[in-house]
């Protein structure tokens, strides 16, 4: 099958408008293989081919974006990953300056905006990844959706939503910090020891606003989220933070002795 992808290739580089339409069939494969295959081999290479095998090859993809099968779609926003970020497909698409590639990723990005409510976990996962590829530092866009996706229902959509975040986002970006702080508010501590560790990732040293937080959760219930506030602490402001200090000896008051 995957000799058959590669001779497709190849046929293709005459004519890819046909051999564009077969291989985007591989992204439909059962086979993860096959569907690898065909998003990070076959289709960026036809896509680079020429003009016509570029917009083939979006328009293929735009259209398995909308499949009804998840680990379609899924493989679908890793192909167009791919062929956005492909000097040769700049090329196919003009010149392979900044702007033309730059005009390519914003064209993906647009493409993958309505699937950040995908009703499938991995595809949320998926799209949250490519848009980390895609987006240069400072966007919006991406830091607004990476933002809301720490409240994802799925833990690995949370994790990467993250990691998204902490790759594009400014450190001590404002929208990141308050979706961070919402999240201390929740009843699962599971869900406040990742607050508290994306405080530490995302806020510079000596930001206030997250010390302020994670200080406050020195008194939390539960005793793995104290440690964590302890550690995050020491990572945000050092040992010579006047206000965790004064939190500290507070604590050292109190008669539970699990806050002392």
């Amino acid at each position: 099958r995957q000799s058959a992808v590669q001779a497709l290739v190849l046929i293709g580089e005459g004519d890819p408008r046909c051999a564009v339409a077969a291989v985007a069939a591989g992204l439909r494969h059962q086979s993860a293989v096959v569907r690898r295959c065909s998003a990070r081999e076959a289709l960026p290479r036809l896509a680079g081919a020429s003009p016509a095998g570029l917009a083939a090859a979006l328009e293929e993809v735009q259209l398995l974006l909308r499949h009804e099968v998840g680990y379609v779609r899924t493989a679908a926003v890793e192909a167009l990953v791919v062929v956005s970020t492909s000097s040769a497909a700049a090329g196919a698409a003009g010149t392979s300056d900044g702007s033309t590639t730059a005009k390519l990723r914003d064209q993906a990005l647009g493409m993958l905006a309505p699937m950040l409510a995908d009703t499938d976990a991995q595809v949320r996962h998926a799209v949250l990844a490519a848009l980390g590829h895609l987006a240069a530092r400072g966007n919006e866009f991406v830091i607004l959706a990476a933002s809301a996706a720490l409240a994802d229902v799925d833990e690995d959509v949370r994790d990467v939503a993250l990691e998204v975040l902490a790759a594009v986002a400014e450190p001590g970006d404002r929208v990141g910090l308050a979706a961070t702080a919402g999240l201390l508010r929740s009843h699962e501590p599971s869900t406040r020891l990742f607050a508290i560790d994306a405080f530490w990732r995302l806020a510079p040293r000596g930001n206030d606003f997250a010390i302020d937080l994670i200080a406050d959760c020195l008194r939390d219930p539960s005793g793995d989220v104290r440690h964590a506030a302890a550690e995050a602490l020491q990572r945000v402001c050092g040992r010579s933070c006047g206000r965790a200090v004064g939190v500290a000896a507070d604590l050292l008051q109190e008669e539970a002795g699990h806050l002392r």
